[in-house]
């Protein structure tokens, strides 16, 4: 039986260490910035329920051969980039699996998924979530769900921007969905299905609300 006593949360913001050091540099400036938009989050959201805040770790790993050791999470949250038109996530098996192996037992978390892409959601993207769900299933550790945020390449723009904004709220609404299961300590879909959400699955998809208007406000804003 899960502990659910433990109330601490690890994200482990990651890049694609194979990409090019600037590349690599702005896909970990992102996954940073998704990061603390979740530990955000969970501590507004614990001021107005009037809850105990879980404690929320952030973490980075600048290579895939880091194996973080964390101390008995409650939930796991991975934030990273995917690789553009491939069918599997940037994660490399061995790093998922000496993260999988990192984890303190009994308490074996629920890992979730923060995928980044700079285009919209496309079905190599579905597929490489679903191809990392089923890494991490094989390896004993359990599957929370897994959030993909389109148009990442907005994001440093986007994270300047008011939370509820029109641009920013679709982000904003999905982040809050996995900050929902997180506190309830349950996988995506079933958090999502006993908050009453019509349509529960454990992918969530979203992107930055009228991407033309905002390429054009970036553009501006660089001048």
């Amino acid at each position: 039986m899960r502990d659910k006593t433990q109330r601490r949360i690890i994200v482990l913001s990651a890049c694609d260490s194979s990409a090019e050091p600037a590349v690599a540099a702005k896909q970990l400036r992102i996954s940073r910035a998704i990061a603390r938009d979740f530990a955000d989050a969970v501590a507004a959201y614990s001021r107005l329920s009037a809850t105990q805040a879980p404690k929320v770790e952030l973490a980075e790993l600048k290579t895939w051969q880091e194996a973080p050791q964390q101390a008995e999470p409650a939930s796991l949250v991975l934030v990273f980039p995917l690789a553009a038109k491939s069918t599997h996530a940037c994660v490399p098996s061995k790093a998922i699996d000496s993260i999988v192996k990192s984890l303190p037992c009994p308490n074996n978390p629920l890992i979730y998924a923060v995928a980044q892409s700079d285009s919209s959601p496309q079905e190599t993207e579905h597929q490489a979530l679903t191809a990392l769900q089923h890494d991490i299933e094989q390896m004993g550790a359990n599957w929370g769900g897994a959030l993909l945020l389109g148009g990442a390449e907005t994001f440093e723009h986007l994270y300047r921007l008011p939370r509820l904004g029109a641009y920013r709220r679709p982000i904003s609404q999905a982040i809050d969905l996995l900050v929902c299961a997180a506190r309830l300590d349950e996988p995506l879909d079933k958090a999502m299905r006993s908050i009453g959400h019509e349509d529960p699955c454990d992918l969530i998809c979203a992107q930055p609300g009228l991407p033309s208007m905002l390429r054009l406000h970036q553009a501006i804003w660089h001048r």
